[in-house]
């Protein structure tokens, strides 16, 4: 035991070292962030009371802050320690630390608000609690969901509510009313998941199986991949059948439909506009799409249709490195030499360009840490300068060569950590 650091083990969270008694040196000067609970049973004030619930006083994790459990009638003197330590608000200091009682009322009164926030949206909370069907309650938990998500404003405000109030739960544990929330609040937990699993980033293996209930048997099985890996995430829409997609709209769970592709193609974007800016068009396009879906102005009915024409493009896009026979970063340099009214001979003139720029750029200049040595800079420019000036079509004027020259310098400067190091990694 004397050999162990029993302060680097207590704050480790998954430590089996779960209580220590302490006094003043652990009690006032040891941060552990994961630390829920502590009991006084000795008379302290001033600094010593501010140090001392400041240990517990932290968010870690699904931790929405700490517990005091006061033997000895401190509290007494907390408002004193407040007007010293801390900076007053006009109107006095806020006593930060609220008895039970207070938050008990407070939840209840947040989940009067929420259920009457469901009502409006025609979605009866106690109906859903107490059906015992499994059937049953699965379909009226995908009808509150595709009602939570008829636009992106009622989803933020039932994600907010609800979040506070499995906050203020948490808070009031251990309480002898708290199997009285406990149902709604599992309710509230259980349309988060739901809310949750549509989202290609959060837990995957949701994500797929919630899929499998909205997409025709006959879609292959893995109609979209993600692939999670230190390198980062992948996104690929090529095994999407987006006809069969809108064959299939259910109109019975469109909001639900249309929340999933959204945040798919969100995460798509994010992915193909990070390798390639010249695809901000797609963007702009997508989040003029979403403003009309959330303002509700698309007075011709629901807008799934139309995300699925532009899934279209944005697949075919997806597609055109292989098309154009790139690889996604020869593309994203092509995009930037290329200019409008190439011939097809000139369009192959500007992808050999671009694949031997690149080629030489990575094998000779791109060292670690160029971008912070102006004599590597300089090399890289010059490369570039030599490389458009003896490669580019003689349809390029000077002054079009000189601005691709900036653009492609810039473009390789904001992708190119160097030793091998940039933004394409992630689809090596």
């Amino acid at each position: 035991m004397d050999a162990e650091n029993l302060e680097k083990i207590f704050k480790d969270p998954k430590s089996k070292l779960k209580i220590v008694f302490v006094c003043s040196k652990w009690r006032e000067g040891v941060d552990v962030p994961s630390l829920s609970t502590i009991y006084l049973d000795r008379p302290m004030k001033d600094h010593s009371l501010m140090q001392t619930i400041a240990r517990a006083n932290r968010v870690f994790g699904d931790k929405p802050g700490g517990f005091i459990v006061d033997y000895v009638g401190i509290f007494r003197n907390l408002e004193q320690a407040l007007k010293i330590y801390a900076t007053p608000r006009s109107g006095g200091v806020e006593i930060p630390i609220k008895p039970k009682e207070k938050l008990v009322e407070a939840l209840e009164q947040k989940l009067k608000e929420i259920d009457k926030f469901l009502f409006g949206l025609s979605v009866n909370s106690d109906k859903i609690i107490k059906t015992k069907s499994g059937f049953d309650k699965i379909g009226l938990l995908k009808d509150a969901t595709d009602a939570i998500l008829k636009n992106e404003s009622t989803k933020k405000k039932f994600l907010t509510e609800a979040g506070t109030a499995q906050k203020i739960y948490k808070s009031i544990l251990p309480h002898k009313r708290a199997s009285d929330f406990f149902p709604q609040v599992t309710l509230y937990e259980e349309l988060i998941n739901e809310i949750r699993s549509l989202d290609p980033e959060v837990d995957i293996s949701r994500v797929r199986d919630g899929i499998q209930q909205v997409l025709d048997k006959s879609i292959k099985s893995r109609e979209y991949i993600i692939k999670e890996s230190k390198k980062g995430r992948t996104i690929a829409l090529r095994d999407i059948d987006f006809d069969a997609l809108a064959d299939r709209f259910d109109e019975q769970y469109k909001n639900t439909e249309f929340e999933w592709l959204k945040n798919l193609l969100s995460y798509k974007l994010e992915e193909m506009v990070k390798i390639n800016n010249s695809r901000l068009d797609y963007q702009k396009s997508f989040e003029k799409l979403i403003e009309t879906y959330n303002s509700g102005s698309d007075s011709e009915g629901h807008p799934y249709k139309e995300l699925i024409e532009f899934a279209k493009k944005l697949k075919k896009e997806d597609e055109r490195a292989i098309m154009e026979n790139l690889t996604e970063e020869e593309l994203s340099l092509f995009d930037k030499l290329k200019k409008p009214d190439l011939t097809e001979k000139e369009k192959n003139q500007v992808k050999k360009v671009a694949r031997e720029l690149l080629s030489k750029l990575k094998a000779e200049k791109l060292v670690l840490d160029w971008r912070k040595k102006q004599q590597a800079m300089a090399a890289v420019k010059k490369e570039i300068e030599d490389e458009l000036d003896k490669g580019l079509p003689e349809s390029y004027s000077p002054k079009v060569y000189e601005e691709k020259c900036d653009i492609v310098f810039q473009h390789i400067y904001d992708s190119y950590v160097g030793d091998s190091h940039s933004i394409y990694e992630a689809i090596a």
